[in-house]
């Protein structure tokens, strides 16, 4: 990862959208990039191109990034079942390429699992995330507030830098 994209994530993960938007605005065209700008304007249109460039780019992390980001859009809209579907790739992604599934898909996968009625695959799926997941990492935070643990959550984003803006579907 380049240290400008790597900039844009942290100004990302902290809420800072719109400085983010600005950078990425001078960054080349990448499904990195465009999984990133996806994520600032939230919007299901860029996200399924970041996913579509990141398949043609062969771009694994891009790949997996966009599949958890469109599960997210989906559980903010309220559709638990597509959501499963869009993060269905992204642990596919992870299976041929040998790679454990990354925290941050089974945080929202934990979501997505609780909101079709599956509490206890929902827990059972956070915990696998808590394990992944660095401390202050938003992984770690949606982890944490998929499995009820909403006062540890808020210290670990707060902790870890992590803004309230990074999330779409909220636990």
């Amino acid at each position: 990862m380049s240290a400008e994209i790597a900039h844009v994530v942290a100004l990302v993960h902290a809420g800072k959208l719109r400085e983010a938007a600005r950078l990425l605005e001078q960054l080349p065209m990448s499904a990195r990039v465009l999984v990133l700008r996806a994520r600032v304007t939230k919007a299901p249109a860029d996200a399924l191109a970041a996913r579509d460039l990141a398949r043609l780019e062969g771009d694994a992390p891009a790949l997996v990034a966009a599949a958890a980001l469109l599960g997210e859009l989906h559980l903010s809209a309220a559709e638990p079942r597509l959501a499963l579907h869009a993060l269905a790739e992204g642990l596919k992604v992870a299976e041929v390429t040998g790679e454990a599934a990354d925290a941050y898909l089974l945080a929202v996968l934990a979501l997505a699992q609780a909101r079709v009625g599956s509490p206890s695959k929902a827990a059972l799926t956070a915990e696998k995330a808590l394990i992944r997941a660095a401390l202050g990492s938003p992984a770690r935070v949606l982890a944490l507030r998929a499995l009820g643990r909403h006062e540890e959550a808020r210290r670990d984003a707060a902790e870890g830098g992590v803004g309230a803006e990074f999330f779409v579907a909220e636990a």
